[in-house]
């Protein structure tokens, strides 16, 4: 038979652990809620994307996008998102426009009209104006992969693929001034968040049931046969 000691060691050990437990789920738990924003949203600037005044599109060669979440399994989207600058000052601030396509398609969409080339290395900027005299198309008139429109239009960009991006006004206006930003979002991050704080949550119950079986039902009673 096991004697109580023994128990009420047992009982001592898995209420600490459950407690250690307990407090590294929740730090996780409060990491991920200030870095994600509590939705699953970590948007990251990539600075204001430079172009010649002249440019009426900005187009930018993605070689790569790698985007994890240290240490966690878990499923991220990573969106390239562009907002206007404050020095802003097209016919319609409001309206951008970004687009994905094959190199050859941005080729078409934008011959003879002027637009800049940019890179981005160790969050360095570079660019270069190729000249021209036209104005792109409406957007709608070209084949895109993806594409979005608005204050802050967003695009998809799949993980370890080469794509190019133009970014630009929506009427093909110049000059184009955006901010670029890269957007990664973590699927079911509310759910994933609400396991999380059940089972912490539980493992404080656990800990607190086996401190008190430890403390009260196993501690150790005088014998009757003490004086």
């Amino acid at each position: 038979m096991i004697r109580h000691p023994f128990l009420r060691f047992l009982a001592w050990v898995g209420c600490l652990l459950s407690l250690v437990a307990a407090l590294a789920l929740g730090l996780a738990t409060a990491w991920f809620w200030q870095t994600f924003a509590g939705q699953g949203l970590y948007s990251a600037s990539l600075g204001v994307v430079p172009a010649d005044p002249q440019a009426r599109a900005i187009v930018l060669d993605v070689e790569r996008v790698e985007a994890a979440v240290p240490n966690l399994p878990l499923q991220v989207r990573t969106l390239l998102t562009i907002k206007p600058t404050q020095t802003q000052s097209g016919a319609d601030p409001a309206d951008l426009f970004i687009g994905l396509a094959p190199a050859s398609e941005v080729d078409a969409y934008l011959a003879g009209s002027p637009y800049a080339v940019d890179r981005i290395v160790d969050e360095t900027w570079s660019t270069v104006l190729v000249p021209g005299d036209g104005t792109p198309p409406a957007p709608q008139e070209a084949a895109w992969a993806d594409s979005d429109r608005g204050p802050a239009p967003s695009v998809p960009i799949e993980g370890g693929s080469a794509v190019t991006v133009v970014m630009m006004n929506a009427d093909g206006s110049a000059p184009v001034e955006v901010r670029l930003f890269l957007v990664m979002l973590v699927q079911d991050a509310t759910t994933y968040q609400g396991w999380a704080v059940a089972i912490t949550i539980g493992l404080v119950v656990l800990a607190w049931t086996l401190g008190y079986v430890a403390m009260v039902r196993l501690a150790p009673h005088p014998s009757p046969w003490q004086s």
